[in-house]
């Protein structure tokens, strides 16, 4: 092959790296669910014993139930309920006590790991995410021998939903603001049983029982830097912001295959903390989509507050139902019956607003949820043009 055969091969080839077809927000159903593996390292600089374990989580998370909520200025929100099981903890490090360090481990049986995570359906925003971790501490003396139970209780919630992935995701360079303050409360108990090992330190330390609180306000801006595959997920892309969190998002597992999330203490004192950790998808149970098809938006990005017709294709003569989630007023949700060939036409309206995520392709992103009498539900997400209709389109 001569250089400029190959130079143009190569130029392709980084044009289709660089400008995916940009990627919708899933549509998750109950019973969907992934299995999760956390690395992590937990620091305590507890004035009794200093400590450093390496830890790994695995669990599974499962959608348990959609919640829907309706008032009058939000419209429909509806929230997934997504719940811990199969979960355990393992993992080794050093505590230093009385000035002796100490290797210790996780003992191998008998840990658990539960808990929930809440996101709305529109956008996967985090609104809510809660988990408990116990399990017995073993110290090498000699041998492995049961020192104490550590139990730890974490509850996360937000200013507002926190939307770190912005859909659709796509073209690559586009860049957004996450905007969100994270309220964190995190009660840790650590409960020393006898053992010889106290006489070698010279007595058995107190029981720890003490609770932290974090609030995190975080304004950052997320970039896609494109198609980033990794040995679980191919079709992997990589966004994020280098000092909070990394996504590697995967269309066909219709999750975060990989998360990389920068440490932190949860308190001034440094006394508990969590080094940089990695969650990834090491399996995925998901449902294939309701054959809701061909979704289009005409105009594809109206401006702020005017109609639209959001078009598609599902069961013949049915009944079609389709609504901006998180959005009240009028426009907000429209019916109709798809005809003999199943296609469908309903007329909404644009919210009239941003969104909370200033991005550089849209003046915001919105989740209208389709449902198809027989068939199902299925996301779609409504951009609002950037900017108004009396400017210049040769901007847009």
């Amino acid at each position: 092959m001569n250089r400029l055969a190959w130079c143009v091969l190569a130029a392709i080839a980084l044009v289709q790296r660089s400008w995916p077809a940009a990627i919708d927000v899933p549509t998750w159903q109950v019973n969907d669910a992934w299995d999760f593996s956390n690395t992590y390292t937990l620091l305590s600089n507890d004035p009794q014993a200093q400590a450093s374990i390496n830890l790994v989580e695995t669990y599974t998370s499962t959608v348990q139930e959609i919640l829907t909520e309706s008032t009058p200025s939000s419209g429909t929100l509806e929230t997934y309920r997504l719940v811990r099981s199969n979960g355990k903890v393992t993992g080794s490090g050093q505590v230093t006590a009385s000035g002796i360090p100490f290797n210790v481990r996780m003992a191998p049986t008998g840990s658990t790991d539960t808990g929930e995570l809440r996101r709305w359906s529109s956008d996967l925003s985090l609104v809510q995410e809660e988990f408990h971790i116990k399990g017995d501490v073993q110290a090498q003396v000699l041998i492995w021998v049961t020192v104490a139970t550590i139990q730890v209780d974490w509850l996360t919630t937000t200013s507002l939903p926190a939307e770190d992935s912005d859909f659709p995701l796509g073209p690559t360079g586009e860049t957004w603001d996450f905007q969100a303050t994270l309220y964190t409360k995190v009660a840790y108990k650590v409960q020393f049983y006898d053992s010889i090992l106290w006489a070698i330190i010279g007595g058995k330390p107190a029981d720890v029982v003490a609770t932290v609180y974090d609030t995190r306000p975080l304004a950052c801006l997320y970039t896609l830097t494109g198609p980033d595959p990794l040995p679980t997920a191919a079709d992997a892309v990589k966004y994020g912001n280098a000092t909070v969190e990394t996504d590697w998002y995967s269309p066909s597992a219709k999750q975060m295959a990989k998360r990389y999330i920068e440490g932190f203490y949860v308190d001034d004192a440094h006394t508990l903390g969590f080094s940089d950790a990695v969650l990834q998808v090491t399996a995925s149970h998901v449902q294939a989509d309701a054959a809701i098809t061909s979704l289009a938006f005409t105009p594809p990005r109206p401006p702020r507050g005017q109609a639209f017709q959001l078009s598609g294709r599902g069961n013949p003569n049915a009944p079609v139902t389709a609504k901006i989630l998180g959005e009240g007023g009028v426009g907000n949700e429209a019916s109709t019956t798809s005809n003999a060939s199943g296609d469908f036409t309903v007329d909404l309206l644009a919210p009239g607003h941003d969104d909370t995520t200033p991005a550089s392709a849209d003046a915001g992103s919105f989740g209208v949820e389709v449902a198809v009498t027989g068939q199902g539900r299925k996301m779609v997400t409504l951009q609002t043009q950037l900017f108004s209709a009396v400017e210049d389109w040769r901007q847009y």
